[in-house]
């Protein structure tokens, strides 16, 4: 395409744009438009979409100052081009634009685990490294936690009754670390003496299992052959086929697994044959934890509309794109010097103290009840407020999040080897369970098909016949005296969004009009409209960016965190030199620059916990609490350690919200 061309078709666009024809400015525009079109134009309607949006908001700064308007412009199209914004199957990469649609409610928070026992060493189990990880890792170690838990059932109250198994989906893409995650599950879990499977085959049998006849005659027995949902941990890997496939055995598959994850001691699996007697039959009740890894691609609503989804903590954070862009995590990997088995073993001692010390049901003090109450409100209120889709979720989901918000309670009680739940616990589960909930929503928003809305919106219509309905809803065709869309226009959206012919487009066109949803009426020999047959249901979302973080209850308790970790009372107590099990690894670096001092009578070769560490040992501490005898040291781990980089991050969000996006929290 001519550069001309280029240029005029952006003034039909944006209107006369003076002054910027033959300038350094509009060849630059010009250039990287030009790339962007040649790269995908069936992106292009899209692109000016979000264009024209951008020149809306920027006009008062045009009239004001033109080259300040010239820049931003030129800066948004340029960011667009540079991180690969070549729509769903193009990459992902973390950027501050102007769209709306590209906001994603998780860039805002910083994720903390100074209050989670044993997270460094998991952590460091993992061999993930970068701040993106962190909350991945935050549902891993919860993960962990309701599975070696030796009390599974809460109740509260006669209406609630769940139980303590969490169990994750990791959108993450190939390459990205799902090996890690996986083999530290495995290890652990099999190291605890738990039964781990990762199933490669999703046959409904292999998951319940079946009854087997031996022998013959008056010999001949039934043999209760148990599937994968009698283990203790079971890992889907690249689920996207369980989530989507229509065969009845995928089907069938799923209403099993949510069988399973039903709580536990109401999810009893029966399965007798036609032949068989009841006392032949198979049953048992699934106590499994279940983690699933799925590709970040786009899924249909289909998927979360129905029960198996809603079971699972969706944590999602964007790392398509990111991995070519991660010198600091190359540099860890190579550098680290972490003993890992002995990371392990304090893992293990750790979970092994947790199975001996807690006993006795879950109990909940007065506040904790009044905490659970007053929290789950919050996240609701907050939740409608992200999306439509996101309400439309969390509406789906909001006495369910009342339970996870009580089992993750539960798991940071049982972190600190109690049963009894007070506030504080409920104060830190609410913590976690807000950032996991945010990346959920994200998800739900960014990577969902549809609007989760059962077709209330567009009368019916859901998927991408809701989406081209939503269409001429966005461009204001909503009656005949307004509407500027043609038929010719609304059939070539429909094979661009489809992805299909226009032959096949046109059947679908008139597919609309018969369903009532549309109208359309030739004006002359050479020009048509189209508009919508109705006023769709459109419920008015508050703008997430507008939410004042500092006002919610997830702010302050992050940052009083360090006093409601002292309130929360932890019965794991102080390492026991008589309990293998009890000992705590000291810092790796610290360790390795210990020497034995003249009078000095510790025992250098037994590890120390780094709690008991004092400043006049170490001088040099990191935020995250190990301490080290240089800054060469210190520098070195603060290269990969999680807490210092989520600070880092932290500070860094700060000044670009008050340099770029000042009116976000007001």
């Amino acid at each position: 395409m001519e550069h001309n061309a280029v240029f005029n078709e952006i003034q039909d666009h944006f209107g006369t744009l003076t002054g910027l024809a033959g300038t350094e400015e509009a060849e630059l525009l010009i250039e990287v438009f030009q790339e962007l079109y040649i790269d995908n134009q069936c992106r292009g309607d899209r692109l000016w979409g979000r264009l024209c949006d951008t020149y809306a908001k920027l006009r008062p700064i045009m009239e004001a100052d033109r080259k300040t308007f010239t820049e931003r412009l030129i800066k948004y199209v340029s960011d667009c081009h540079r991180n690969g914004d070549k729509g769903p199957q193009g990459p992902q990469v973390r950027t501050n634009t102007f769209d709306e649609n590209d906001f994603y409610f998780l860039d805002r928070l910083t994720p903390e685990i100074k209050h989670l026992n044993k997270f460094a060493e998991l952590s460091y189990i993992t061999g993930l490294f970068g701040t993106d990880y962190v909350i991945i890792k935050k549902a891993l170690w919860y993960s962990l936690q309701g599975t070696i838990a030796p009390i599974k059932i809460i109740k509260l109250g006669d209406a609630i009754y769940t139980d303590v198994r969490f169990n994750p989906c990791f959108p993450i893409p190939s390459g990205a670390g799902k090996k890690g995650l996986s083999t530290t599950i495995e290890e652990l879990t099999k190291r605890m003496g738990l039964d781990y499977k990762s199933p490669t085959s999703l046959h409904p049998e292999q998951l319940v299992g079946k009854v087997i006849l031996r022998g013959r005659g008056d010999d001949k027995q039934y043999i209760q052959n148990y599937g994968y949902l009698k283990s203790d941990y079971l890992l889907f890997d690249d689920a996207n086929i369980l989530l989507t496939a229509k065969e009845n055995n995928y089907e069938e598959s799923r209403r099993y697994i949510c069988r399973a994850l039903d709580p536990i001691g109401r999810n009893e699996i029966y399965k007798r044959l036609v032949d068989n007697m009841p006392e032949e039959s198979l049953t048992y009740v699934p106590e499994c934890s279940i983690s699933m890894c799925i590709q970040p691609t786009f899924l249909p609503e289909g998927v979360v509309a129905g029960g198996l989804m809603r079971r699972f903590m969706i944590v999602y954070v964007r790392l398509f794109g990111t991995m070519v862009d991660r010198p600091d995590e190359f540099h860890a990997r190579l550098h680290s010097n972490r003993d890992r088995e002995q990371d392990i073993a304090a893992v293990i001692g750790y979970y092994k103290k947790i199975v001996n010390r807690c006993d006795g049901d879950f109990t909940f003090t007065e506040k904790a009840i009044d905490e659970i109450e007053r929290l789950h409100i919050e996240l609701i209120t907050i939740a409608k407020t992200h999306s439509a889709k996101g309400r439309n979720y969390t509406d789906r989901l909001a006495f369910g999040l009342q339970d996870i918000l009580i089992k993750m309670a539960a798991i940071q009680a049982f972190s600190c080897c109690r049963t009894e739940i007070n506030e504080s616990d409920v104060q830190l589960g609410y913590m976690d369970l807000f950032e996991f909930y945010c990346s959920t929503l994200d998800f739900i928003e960014h990577k969902i098909l549809g609007f989760l809305d059962y077709g209330e919106t567009w009368r019916g219509a859901t998927s991408t016949d809701a989406k081209c309905l939503e269409f001429l809803f966005a461009n204001g065709a909503v009656s005949e005296a307004v509407t500027t869309i043609t038929i010719s226009e609304y059939i070539e959206f429909i094979a661009k969004l489809r992805n299909i012919t226009e032959r096949s487009a046109e059947r679908d066109y008139y597919k609309h009009i018969k369903k009532g949803w549309i109208y359309s009426k030739q004006v002359g020999k050479r020009s048509s409209v189209v508009w919508l047959a109705f006023s769709p249901k459109t419920t008015k979302i508050i703008n997430p960016q507008a939410i004042d973080l500092e006002k919610t209850e997830y702010y302050k308790i992050s940052e009083n965190l360090p006093e409601i970790i002292k309130k929360r009372k932890c019965m794991c107590g102080p390492a026991d030199p008589a309990d293998p099990a009890d000992h705590q690894r000291k810092s790796y670096k610290a360790k390795s620059s210990d020497e034995n001092q003249p009078g000095d009578n510790t025992n250098h070769d037994e590890p120390k916990d780094t709690q008991d560490t004092t400043p006049e040992e170490m001088v040099f501490t990191c935020i995250c609490g190990e301490c080290f005898k240089t800054p060469e040291d210190l520098h070195e781990h603060n290269a990969f350690c999680d807490v210092f980089q989520a600070k880092q991050a932290r500070e860094a969000a700060d000044n670009r919200n008050r340099a770029t996006c000042g009116g976000v929290f007001q």
